[in-house]
């Protein structure tokens, strides 16, 4: 947001959101984030507003007891009014400044940290298990700060085996594994691990011996945060990963869905650079995945933290729309690895996926004459119609209306890893 010394009225939008945060509170703290992005990017009050937020977003959710609600909103209005004051008193500071220089400086903050610098880079990287026979095979990809891969593939062909090569959980038996943020020839353990954050499928059990929230503070401490810091920290993440109500618990009294956030909470204490996730959607419900989805997108699209994420799954098209990149791989190999709107430059044929209560049977005998259909394969609850590259969704749509095949669902999958799996 472009700062405007004419157009900023400080003391109206003061008088008018703090006329309005009891009758209208999720609004006006929408107009206190306006105020806090227009700070110094490195102001701890944008932090500060964004913990307030994520409370806020949970009292208008389910989490909080009726009985409780009054108290809890005076309690939101009032630590509104205080984060308020800050902003406005920091944006006052700014009146004795050139604005137009302040406006320079926030936009070279921002389009520098929009900047991509290189993450990690694997070249011909090989891992072979000598007693089942199975081998990782000339491995290349970049991934850049900000970017998500999503490395896709049936069980078994190597997905488990690439991240953990990448985290150093495993030893490669040839190729490279470069990563710039890390000083060159550096084998200092504590070091990779600050900056790399490997999130493992089955998850290592925390105990029981002291709540959620005061082991992360043990986490942070360990990491080198003391202090006020350690406290600001912990609580960002607590708030931002919507853990607040869970915070006092033992990790034996989580779910497996909060048990994950739990984890991720603690990866980001560091500020990682790279996060790697193992197959964390497994155990998820529809909601929670999207969620945690969703999450890691903004985290991948901080301004402040570079954070690049590989993550793997079996749930392509849910990860497909997050990530910027894709590496499928099968039996060992990579079968595609570049952006996921460019797999139909390695595919040769459309593919749709048909739910319907019409047999198989009825359905080959409907489509046979269609000349742009080249098969149709019965995948339990899915029929997938393959067809040539230029007939388009919308015209077998037609078709299955005129020939009077009712759908329940229909998917265009041409342009998604699914179709590698032939």
């Amino acid at each position: 947001m472009m700062l405007d010394k004419k157009l900023l009225n400080i003391d109206k939008i003061e008088k008018r959101i703090k006329s309005t945060l009891h009758r209208d509170l999720r609004t006006s703290y929408r107009a206190i984030m306006d105020l806090a992005n227009m700070l110094k990017p490195e102001s701890e009050l944008i932090n500060d507003t964004v913990i307030l937020g994520s409370r806020v977003e949970s009292f208008f959710s389910d989490q909080y007891d009726v009985d409780n609600e009054s108290t809890e909103k005076e309690k939101l209005v009032s630590e509104s009014i205080q984060i308020l004051d800050k902003i406005i008193k920091e944006l006052r500071l700014y009146e004795q400044e050139d604005w137009s220089t302040l406006n320079s400086m926030r936009s070279f903050y921002i389009d520098q940290s929009r900047v991509r610098e290189r993450c990690v880079s694997i070249k011909s990287l090989h891992k072979r298990y000598d007693r089942s026979g199975f081998e990782l095979q000339d491995i290349n990809f970049e991934l850049n700060s900000g970017e998500i891969l999503g490395v896709l593939g049936a069980n078994g062909n190597g997905k488990s085996t690439l991240l953990k090569l990448i985290a150093g959980e495993l030893k490669k038996d040839s190729g490279v594994i470069h990563y710039p943020f890390l000083p060159t020839g550096t084998d200092d353990w504590s070091i990779f691990k600050q900056q790399i954050a490997y999130i493992p499928q089955k998850l290592n059990d925390w105990g029981f011996l002291d709540t959620l929230k005061n082991q992360l503070h043990f986490c942070a401490s360990i990491k080198g945060i003391y202090g006020s810091e350690n406290d600001r920290v912990v609580n960002y993440y607590i708030q931002r990963l919507n853990l607040d109500q869970y915070k006092d618990l033992k990790w034996n009294e989580l779910s497996g869905g909060f048990q994950l956030r739990f984890e991720l909470a603690k990866a980001l204490l560091s500020h990682p650079k790279l996060i790697i996730m193992d197959e964390p959607l497994a155990n998820l419900d529809v909601k929670a995945q999207s969620i945690l989805l969703s999450d890691l997108r903004r985290i991948a699209n901080s301004l402040r933290f570079k954070t690049s994420i590989i993550i793997s799954s079996q749930n392509l098209h849910e990860v497909e729309k997050i990530s910027d990149k894709v590496l499928f791989l099968k039996e060992g190999y990579t079968l595609y690895n570049g952006n996921v709107n460019n797999i139909q430059d390695v595919v040769k044929f459309n593919c749709y996926q048909l739910d319907t209560d019409i047999s198989y049977s009825y359905v080959i005998k409907k489509l046979s004459k269609i000349s742009n259909i080249r098969r149709i394969e019965d995948e339990g609850p899915y029929l997938m119609i393959y067809t040539g590259k230029e007939y388009k969704g919308k015209q077998l749509q037609e078709v299955l209306i005129k020939l009077d095949i009712p759908y329940k669902f229909f998917r265009d999958i041409s342009n998604s890893t699914r179709i590698l799996f032939e």
